[in-house]
């Protein structure tokens, strides 16, 4: 994780939070739920933006959603990005997001390295709580 220097990152003082998820536009990475869980939170912090760093077959659907959601104006979409542009992009975030979930035929993911950067970099994190993080992170792995 060398590739990520830790950062102490503080809450904005204006409320104009800067919220980001890299990973691949796949069903299991949850992004659909950021997008709905980001236009809940707009409501109390309207100034926010949401980073969606990737690639994938789901883009044109997530651009339709914050179109939906009525949040398309404040998600940016850089597409993927290499290890130093994503370092940079976390040292400019406030929070990190992954929310993941189990698709209808059952594939699921382990933890995700996105997350892992994130953490190393001292960017708070936020996930769904699942047996699989919980088991690697109360084993010390």
């Amino acid at each position: 994780m060398g590739g990520f220097p830790y950062l102490v990152h503080s809450p904005p003082a204006d409320g104009a939070w800067c919220i980001i998820q890299a990973s691949r536009f796949i069903e299991k990475k949850g992004l659909d739920i950021t997008l709905k869980a980001f236009a809940e939170f707009r409501k109390k912090y309207p100034n926010s933006e949401l980073i969606l760093a990737g690639e994938g077959p789901l883009e044109g659907q997530l651009k339709d959603l914050a179109r939906t959601l009525g949040v398309e104006g404040s998600v940016r979409y850089p597409g993927f990005l290499n290890q130093k542009q994503l370092a940079a992009a976390y040292r400019s975030a406030h929070l990190f997001l992954h929310p993941s979930q189990t698709t209808t035929p059952g594939d699921q993911e382990g933890v995700p390295n996105s997350m892992l950067e994130a953490m190393a970099s001292g960017l708070p994190s936020s996930r769904r709580c699942m047996a699989e993080y919980r088991k690697r992170f109360t084993s010390g792995l």
